[in-house]
């Protein structure tokens, strides 16, 4: 009985540790990119730069998130340091894989934009914008935003994704 009330205690916890928000500005970016580190200080992770400002990041670590397939991964800068990495995912499986599993990470979405298909993680510090596609053949593919609040306030959620259109 102590045994079984232990491993349920337990479970719990991990399960609301694993969920949560605060972990998302804990992350302060997606792996070892993080928020606010300098463009010279990425140099050897850029492939190229449009003349806008999205730099693509090459490196096959950051094409995957568990058993998910990211097809690119985008940085962008403000003042020549790191405030925003867009990663771009095509098809159900990966797009509800890595819904799934940003659920299961950082809890229930903070909020939904009714318009589109578009949900948020909104922590202090840093924001998570996941935005699925579907085309007129009916392929599904997602963008998502993964930002410093501060520096996102100062730009354009659209202008972001109108730059992207770059590439």
């Amino acid at each position: 009985m102590k045994k079984s009330l232990f491993l349920i205690i337990m479970a719990l916890s991990l399960t609301s540790f694993s969920q949560s928000i605060e972990y998302l500005d804990q992350l302060n970016g997606y792996k070892d990119l993080k928020f606010g580190t300098t463009k010279q200080e990425l140099k050897s992770k850029i492939f190229d730069c449009t003349t806008t400002g999205f730099c693509i990041v090459i490196g096959d670590k950051y094409r995957e998130i568990k058993n998910v397939k990211i097809e690119n991964v985008y940085m962008t800068f403000n003042n020549q340091k790191l405030f925003s990495i867009i990663l771009m995912l095509k098809g159900k499986e990966n797009v509800d894989e890595l819904l799934h599993l940003y659920e299961d990470t950082f809890g229930k979405a903070t909020g939904r934009k009714k318009e589109k298909l578009e949900i948020y993680w909104e922590a202090k510090n840093v924001v998570l914008n996941f935005e699925i596609d579907i085309d007129k053949n009916n392929n599904i593919s997602a963008t998502v935003i993964i930002a410093e609040k501060n520096s996102l306030i100062k730009i354009n959620k659209k202008e972001i994704q109108e730059n992207l259109k770059a590439f």
